[in-house]
């Protein structure tokens, strides 16, 4: 995870806390510039918060090759969705099954955790935002088990849809 995402994410927070007072300054103000420019940017705000950037998917997606020769030889079985089990708006949460598998995997391997790649799928997993309609979604359990190498094959194929 690049510095950038988490500067941005404090950044919302601290935003959207201050963007709480937006109604009320609105409303002292009596302009219709005013109330649309808070609508505006408390729409961005939210939607920004919740896309997967390319330059996210490539960071992670550089994480994960990093972390390949530790855990290629893991004979775990693992959560793994195929593309065709996820559901419409489901991709942050099949997104996060397969970061908690994967550091279930880093756990049982030993990888090192001071391990650059490692700390990277950590913060990620972290800060990863799953959207108030998860809810309907499947949990990680309801998808199939796959070996390791089915598991990163699909892993990085949510990522590189996910980043369109």
């Amino acid at each position: 995870m690049t510095t950038r995402l988490l500067v941005l994410l404090k950044t919302i927070t601290r935003a959207g806390i201050r963007l709480r007072l937006c109604p009320h300054l609105c409303r002292d103000r009596h302009t219709t510039q005013v109330w649309w420019l808070c609508v505006f940017v408390l729409s961005f705000l939210s939607s920004a918060s919740c896309a997967l950037s390319v330059r996210d998917s490539q960071d992670l997606q550089q994480c994960l090759s990093g972390l390949t020769p530790f855990i290629q030889n893991s004979s775990a079985m693992l959560y793994a969705p195929s593309m065709n089990d996820i559901q419409a708006k489901c991709d942050n949460l099949s997104l996060k099954c397969f970061l908690v598998e994967l550091v279930m995997v880093i756990g049982e391997e030993d990888v090192d955790i001071d391990n650059d790649d490692v700390l990277c799928i950590l913060n990620f997993n972290d800060n990863l935002h799953l959207e108030g309609n998860a809810i309907s979604c499947p949990p990680c359990e309801a998808h199939s088990l796959g070996n390791v190498t089915t598991f990163l094959n699909r892993l990085k194929t949510l990522l590189q849809a996910m980043a369109q």
